[in-house]
């Protein structure tokens, strides 16, 4: 729990608890937040002593235990945990009726084609006509 003595500096209305999962009232009760993340943007030295900007934002546990010399150079980013969020996962998530979709037998495009219907005799008639002299193969 994250109660703070009433009267202490740390109890200011509107004030985030060290947990970060609740907030304080005016009138000293606490209200039940989602749980937040602070994450700061800092800057950490190189093996030659020089200075760079972290190509990331981290919470400050963090960048303490794997970092020895680092610096806060900027304001918080804040972000609201949601606790019944899907969180991500590197396998796709696939909806029961898109599962019976992709296991259904594709449908069949022109079935037509599969079996062309013969050349009937008019069809062999107009051929020999218009196509004559082009072909000796058909006379």
């Amino acid at each position: 729990m994250c109660f703070w003595p009433i009267g202490t500096a740390q109890s200011k209305a509107g004030e985030y608890c060290a947990d970060n999962r609740c907030t304080l009232r005016a009138d000293g009760g606490v209200v039940r937040t989602m749980p937040r993340l602070e994450l700061f943007p800092f800057a950490t030295t190189t093996g030659s002593g020089k200075w760079v900007k972290a190509l990331y934002v981290a919470e400050t546990h963090e960048i303490a235990a794997r970092y020895t010399e680092w610096e806060i150079i900027g304001r918080p980013e804040i972000r609201d945990v949601d606790p019944r969020a899907r969180s991500f996962t590197p396998w796709k998530v696939v909806p029961h009726a898109e599962l019976m979709r992709i296991s259904e037998p594709p449908p069949e495009m022109q079935p037509q084609l599969e079996a062309p219907p013969g050349i009937d005799g008019l069809e062999s008639f107009l051929l020999r006509v218009f196509l004559r002299r082009y072909s000796n193969v058909l006379r």
